[in-house]
């Protein structure tokens, strides 16, 4: 008798080992699996940070010059957060982030024009311009490169629809035709949001003729941004300031020309202010310039009053918008 109840006994307390190790070996593998998943997702929102803030074009894009590209497009990222992504892509051209003037900073600052959902690696997004809305996937691709589809619909009397697609790589300092880079002006700065990168000015040549230039890239040359503005020909970069000028809270970017082989003509500040989304609207200090230079106008007689002439309306509208 004794003996049949600790048979009992032991198979009763081994039932429950058995059932207990059962129970605490698929709440260890859900764990581990729900752990996995954690930094699965937690690694897809560390790489896909690589994707966004650049200029992605075609990977057969060989330059600006030989023409538009009719077979191609080209697409920034300005935010990937939550599953939801939004950008800018332009068609035939490369997407290149606004540079706003004061007459438009006073207008929506929104330089998006496609919005998605991205699951895993593979983005889906509605696209709506004036001129043509559409549909673009985006796959997100382990070296680094995007590759995507585009269908869209243009808005004539046609309707007509097309299709495109590539791959795509960043927009890189190498893809700038005729650009001669001034090292000795490069800057190394902490921007904001966009993090650490570095202003790289120059001049690029057209035939006898060159215009400055400036672009925010990061550190393999992947252009982030170009700080383009009316800028004279035959002028060059003289330096560059990286400071908070209007007291908001960013930093802003003033850029100096001179004229090298004109050393009567006075040098132009341009001042690009950034603003909260990252963007930069400018207005240049021509008006400051000319008024100085009011009296001894000399060869440059009609030239500054003509530039004086454009500039006082804008300036005195600034000044009673409070901007300055």
């Amino acid at each position: 008798m004794f003996k049949k109840k600790n048979i009992v006994f032991y198979l009763v307390i081994t039932t429950f080992a058995v059932l207990y190790f059962i129970i605490v070996s698929y709440d260890l593998k859900k764990e581990n699996e729900y752990s996995d998943d954690l930094k699965s997702s937690y690694s897809m929102a560390y790489n896909i940070d690589k994707y966004t803030k650049k200029i992605w074009i075609a990977q057969e894009w060989s330059g600006e010059s030989e023409g538009y590209y009719h077979n191609l497009f080209s697409f920034y990222i300005t935010k990937i957060e939550n599953g939801k992504i939004e950008g800018r892509l332009e068609i035939n051209q490369i997407a290149k982030p606004d540079i706003y003037t004061s007459n438009t900073i006073n207008e929506s600052w929104n330089n998006e024009n496609f919005r998605g959902e991205l699951k895993d690696n593979i983005a889906e997004c509605y696209l709506k311009k004036d001129s043509y809305e559409g549909y673009v996937t985006l796959i997100f691709q382990d070296n680094d490169n995007i590759s995507a589809d585009l269908v869209y619909i243009c808005q004539d009397d046609n309707k007509t629809e097309y299709k495109k697609s590539g791959s795509f790589r960043p927009f890189n300092l190498s893809d700038v035709e005729n650009l001669i880079i001034n090292e000795d002006l490069i800057q190394y700065t902490s921007l904001d949001s966009w993090g650490e990168v570095y202003i790289v000015p120059g001049i690029v040549t057209y035939g006898n003729k060159s215009l400055p230039c400036a672009y925010l890239v990061i550190e393999s040359f992947d252009i982030l941004y170009e700080f383009s503005t009316s800028y004279k020909t035959a002028s060059e970069i003289e330096s560059i300031l990286v400071d908070d000028l209007n007291g908001d809270g960013y930093k802003d970017i003033k850029i100096t020309t001179y004229f090298p082989r004109d050393p009567d003509i006075e040098s132009i500040e341009w001042i690009f202010y950034q603003l909260e989304n990252g963007m930069f609207y400018t207005i240049n200090n021509l008006f400051k310039r000319l008024e100085t230079k009011k009296s001894e106008r000399s060869h440059h007689d009609e030239l500054y009053k003509n530039e004086l002439d454009n500039v006082e309306g804008v300036t005195s509208k600034l000044i009673e918008d409070g901007i300055s």
